[in-house]
């Protein structure tokens, strides 16, 4: 009974409310950052790691959206769980607008779900100012009265405070998670444009055949399918990948889906990886069912994979494995 109660706690955090209407832009859905996906990874295995990524989707000539992410997570023995210091900055060409979000998290390790249950918590802000170059222009070429580049001179859009939290479940090879967030303001604004209350649900399920056999390594490259389906402020979305990772090696093709502007994409990544760093490079082109209208998504994804602290100096009589 407490273990569902505690589950259906964290089942309550991360729900959407469906009355609201949120008003953000376009969120890209990089499936390389396992931190971006769930945060309850962060300080997975007692490790720790950087992860950056760059991603780009234009749906049209003057419908562009990037996003830059920088994520540190790592296994602290005090708090006995995983940490991740999140940090976005995103731009949505057509109005001019970046965003900038500074999130923390964290995972406790649990010992009565020790291996199977990773729970974790999210707090997050959100600010979204002027693209600095249009505002420079404005400020520059007009006399603080007739501002010509979009937004305006009234920059109708409040801060964002978020709270969120995920699940991670791992039986054997597969894993499936949930994870999610909603946004509110503490200042009330008639004059504000939108509710600016985002809200966010990604659930996400892989699966991995197994390369060892009775403890021999039987395979050189391991195959592991991968799905996800995403919901955040208006956007509905799903991603289907199959990866191959050898050695030093992966590549992937993927389907990523855009259900709310009825936009289909097909893909796919290549990139190197060892036991320091990984880098993974990830391009897709689409349109629409009417073929109307051509689409183009891409990122790059860097991961450093920080040196494993002496937990076996903390923990001398415990295995290090989740």
């Amino acid at each position: 009974m407490k273990h569902l109660l505690f589950i259906s706690f964290f089942c309550l955090i991360i729900l959407p409310v469906s009355s609201l209407k949120a008003q953000e832009f376009y969120s890209s859905l990089n499936s390389y950052n396992n931190i971006l996906l769930n945060p309850s990874y962060a300080g997975f295995k007692y490790k720790s790691n950087v992860w950056s990524s760059y991603s780009v989707f234009a749906k049209s000539k003057d419908e562009i959206f990037n996003e830059f992410t920088l994520v540190y997570d790592r296994y602290s023995p005090k708090l006995k769980g995983g940490t991740a210091i999140f940090f976005k900055q995103g731009l949505q060409a057509d109005v001019n607008i970046n965003t900038l979000e500074f999130g923390f998290s964290f995972a406790p390790r649990i010992k009565r779900f020790k291996g199977i249950f990773f729970p974790s918590g999210y707090i997050g802000y959100t600010k979204p100012v002027k693209q600095w170059f249009a505002y420079g222009f404005d400020e520059w070429r007009n006399s603080f009265e007739n501002y010509q580049n979009t937004p305006g001179k009234a920059f109708l859009r409040s801060d964002v405070y978020k709270l969120g939290g995920s699940m991670l479940f791992i039986v054997e090879n597969i894993q499936f998670g949930i994870s999610g967030y909603y946004g509110f303001q503490l200042k009330n604004d008639e004059k504000v444009e939108s509710s600016r209350a985002p809200y966010k649900i990604l659930a996400h399920f892989s699966t991995r055949a197994n390369r060892k056999s009775n403890g021999v390594l039987s395979r050189s490259k391991e195959i592991s399918p991968q799905f996800i389906l995403h919901y955040e402020n208006g956007l509905f979305q799903s991603k289907s990948e199959l990866r191959v990772t050898g050695k030093k090696f992966l590549y992937s093709v993927f389907l990523l889906n855009n259900f709310s502007d009825n936009i289909h994409n097909l893909g796919g990544s290549a990139g190197i990886e060892n036991d320091g760093i990984r880098l993974v490079l990830s391009a897709g082109f689409g349109s629409t069912v009417k073929l109307d209208k051509l689409t183009l998504n891409s990122s790059i994804s860097l991961i450093l994979k920080l040196p494993k602290e002496n937990i076996k100096r903390l923990f001398p009589f415990k295995p290090l494995d989740d």
